[in-house]
């Protein structure tokens, strides 16, 4: 599903990410928080970054799908007035758009 969207996200990104999301869930689901030890706040913090990046990956998915153009998505994710943040968002979930506006996907 998110493999389609035209900003640049390579396959193992988004296994990797997908991964993550998978261990938090059954984390919360089976252990109520992190089962591996890891401190409460590096817990939480985790949870944030996933939490951070499916919003925006979601939201660009839905404009796709109600047919926004891939150009607008690209430059709203890699050139638009809110890129910086967004950069930072997915980046702390595993992410790395590519540089000016350019979104070679594999």
């Amino acid at each position: 599903m998110l493999k389609d969207l035209p900003i640049g996200l390579t396959s193992a990104e988004l296994t990797a990410f997908a991964t993550r999301c998978t261990k938090r869930r059954n984390d919360v689901s089976h252990f109520g928080g992190a089962r591996d030890g890891a401190g409460y706040d590096e817990f939480l913090e985790d949870i944030e970054a996933l939490n951070g990046a499916l919003d925006l990956l979601y939201h660009a998915r839905i404009l796709q799908l109600i047919g926004l153009p891939p150009a607008d998505l690209r430059w709203w994710f890699l050139e638009g007035f809110r890129e910086y943040q967004m950069r930072l968002v997915l980046q702390r979930a595993g992410f790395s758009l590519p540089d000016n506006g350019r979104a070679n996907r594999e």
